[in-house]
């Protein structure tokens, strides 16, 4: 268990929607999908919906709020074929899940419900629809769409292996590192929840980012700036993915990192 349950009474049961946040990854480590970089929860009906039979027979068994790390064997994942280009044959598969939710679909909800509902939509997403962000060398940032947390994207050189990455979440600082060389160093604007913060890593476009997500401990004070102290200054880009990998490329140069001969970057997990 990663977390325990806010309600321990409360396990959902066959039929009712669940609403789960997840991480999957391969045996390797690798991670293959995750709604938590979609920025969207997934939401399934327990016993019918169509996914695979790990889950339904292992988020039975989780209450609301709990969050565990769920092993599922090839025979309840994607079995002797695999899933193409994604997923090996025989692949044993580990998922992050946290159980979010327990209820019917919103158009079951009584009257009183969807009033409610509404209400909540109001406050979190048109109460201020210009979100924080911004973009330092080598890594960028911005709210989340519920305004609770910070999402920051730091772009890795290239050949960098998982165990030479290091990543410090403190309650006002963020620290991300590569055997001693921080990419990203300083005392955030306001303080985060640590154990609600967290880290993964992305895979896209040929190139590899750590994204870290800071739980805010004040959930309305709306963030001006990632960084109120940098520990070591950085020069301010404009906010550009492009710029971005072209300041870390130089990087990577000057420490001696090359792309492979398709041009690629690789990163070993």
């Amino acid at each position: 268990m990663l977390q325990p349950p806010t309600q321990p009474d409360e396990v959902p049961q066959e039929g009712d929607l669940v609403r789960i946040h997840y991480v999957a990854r391969l045996e390797d480590g690798t991670i293959f999908d995750s709604s938590r970089w979609r920025r969207q929860p997934f939401e399934f009906h327990l016993g019918e919906d169509d996914v695979i039979d790990g889950w339904h027979m292992l988020i039975a068994t989780m209450a609301y709020g709990e969050r565990a790390e769920l092993v599922c064997p090839p025979a309840y994942a994607y079995g002797e074929e695999g899933y193409p280009e994604i997923i090996p044959p025989n692949e044993t598969l580990t998922f992050d899940v946290e159980l979010i939710d327990i209820g019917r679909p919103m158009s079951e909800r009584p009257a009183e419900d969807e009033d409610e509902e509404d209400k909540e939509t109001e406050l979190l997403w048109e109460k201020d629809e210009v979100r924080g962000a911004g973009s330092e060398q080598g890594f960028s940032w911005q709210e989340s769409g519920s305004g609770n947390e910070i999402e920051v994207k730091v772009l890795l050189p290239d050949s960098v292996k998982t165990k030479d990455l290091d990543v410090k979440i403190g309650l006002s600082t963020c620290r991300c590192s590569i055997q001693g060389t921080s990419l990203l160093d300083g005392k955030l604007f306001a303080e985060v929840q640590v154990d609600d913060s967290h880290w993964d890593l992305e895979k896209k476009d040929g190139c590899t980012y750590v994204i870290i997500t800071l739980a805010k401990l004040k959930r309305d004070l709306k963030w001006a700036s990632l960084l109120a102290e940098v520990v070591q200054p950085v020069q301010s880009l404009d906010v550009d993915v492009v710029d971005m990998d072209a300041a870390l490329r130089a990087a990577n140069a000057a420490a001696g990192n090359k792309k492979g001969a398709d041009g690629s970057s690789v990163v070993d997990v």
